[in-house]
């Protein structure tokens, strides 16, 4: 079972290194404009100018949620892997709505266009995509598989006869 879920995450891995790939490339097709905010007024987001480190920045940050999540399934109980992708579920759905209102509502974020736009979608529709894929793919542990019984003893005497109340009845009278 542990080598299934290693393939699966090694094609979700590949899976959001291609949703990366087409994430960057949309990020890089910046307006003219964005390219001059960014080199003038904008420094510290000088690194969506280079493709390569774009892809890096978003790439790693995919990873390091898919390690993480994967890192609680393998230690703890199956909900709280199940609670932990929740809240990555949540904070990208939060992530995404946050970014589309300041995309539609900051002017000097609106000039950038929407393929620009649609790249940082994309990087939260795949951390969506990594917290259901533990919440769904990878099964939860019971509790009973974790803390199994010792089997009894055939050798250990068994529980005791019943008894009735009168025990001077020796059998036949």
């Amino acid at each position: 079972m542990r080598n299934v879920l290693l393939r699966k995450i090694s094609q979700l891995v590949i899976f959001q290194a291609a949703l990366c790939a087409l994430a960057t490339y949309l990020i890089s097709r910046i307006s003219l404009m964005g390219r001059i905010g960014i080199a003038t007024f904008y420094k510290e987001y000088k690194f969506l100018r280079s493709p390569w480190q774009t892809y890096l920045s978003i790439f790693i940050i995919q990873l390091l949620i898919i390690l993480l999540l994967y890192a609680l399934h393998k230690r703890f109980l199956g909900r709280i892997t199940i609670r932990a992708s929740v809240i990555v579920l949540i904070l990208s759905a939060i992530g995404l709505w946050a970014t589309y209102y300041d995309f539609q509502h900051t002017f000097s974020h609106r000039v950038l266009r929407e393929r620009f736009h649609l790249g940082f979608y994309l990087f939260w529709i795949g951390l969506m995509i990594t917290s259901l894929f533990f919440m769904i793919a990878a099964p939860a542990k019971k509790e009973k598989d974790i803390q199994t019984p010792f089997p009894e003893d055939p050798l250990s005497p068994g529980p005791e006869p019943y008894k009735t109340g009168n025990n001077n009845n020796t059998g036949l009278s």
